[in-house]
């Protein structure tokens, strides 16, 4: 509704525009307004533009409420920095936080090393076409406000395979060949990936992707690695 509001209050202000400096508004051939002394014409513009910036200050702005913990709260016996723990978010993460209003404070990683698989950051770019997953000042926020670095990592085959096969293990039988795709093209595997390649890391992701959450506790039982997965209502239940 923000943006449909926002698209009407700009239209008012190109019509205005248009009817001051050109002299008349059409749409798809036809004249809305047409012959009319420049006064009237100037007045009626004026109008427009006054009326598209009364409704684009009207709409509200969105507020985000910080979460009031850190993440050493939510995790018991998080390591400090310099140590073997590692934060790896993943794009679901950040995008539930931002649709429902939160978002995390200064401190709230500590001094524990967290990053952005590369992969990470291309879907929460351009996963749906031209229409990032995850628009650009919330990935802005992560990186410039709260330190999150880049992590270009690609998993050897062996571990992907290994991973992928458990995946396929933990899905039903019914389960579509695009779901099989998109995980072992994605960044869930990656992440997971990471995580066998680094057995001597504490590594906690931070995602709610169900594949995540049922591949990680898999790789766990098999002493693979040491995987933590916490969702990101995990963290709003904390918000002050």
């Amino acid at each position: 509704m923000r943006k449909v509001i926002r698209s009407f209050g700009l239209a008012l202000i190109l019509w205005g525009l248009v009817l001051i400096f050109i002299g008349q508004v059409s749409i798809t051939g036809f004249v809305i307004v047409g012959e009319l002394n420049f006064e009237w014409r100037f007045v009626l513009g004026l109008v427009l533009v006054v009326g598209g910036v009364l409704i684009l200050t009207a709409i509200p702005q969105r507020t985000r409420q910080q979460v009031g913990k850190t993440l050493a709260d939510i995790v018991t016996g998080v390591s400090p920095a310099g140590s073997s723990t590692v934060v790896l978010l993943d794009a679901s993460f950040v995008k539930e936080l931002r649709d429902n209003g939160y978002e995390l404070p200064r401190n709230f990683f500590g001094n524990v090393p967290h990053a952005f698989l590369d992969k990470v950051l291309e879907e929460m770019r351009h996963r749906k076409g031209d229409h990032p997953l995850v628009d650009g000042s919330t990935i802005r926020y992560y990186t410039s406000h709260l330190g999150t670095t880049e992590m270009n990592y690609t998993p050897r085959e062996e571990t992907l395979g290994y991973v992928n096969g458990l995946y396929i293990k933990s899905r039903p039988k019914s389960g579509s060949f695009s779901d099989r795709s998109k995980f072992e093209n994605g960044a869930d595997i990656k992440l997971l990936g990471y995580a066998v390649e680094h057995p001597n890391q504490r590594v906690i992701i931070l995602s709610n992707d169900e594949d995540i959450k049922t591949v990680a506790r898999r790789i766990n039982s098999e002493k693979r690695a040491s995987i933590e997965v916490i969702d990101s209502r995990q963290v709003r239940r904390q918000a002050a």
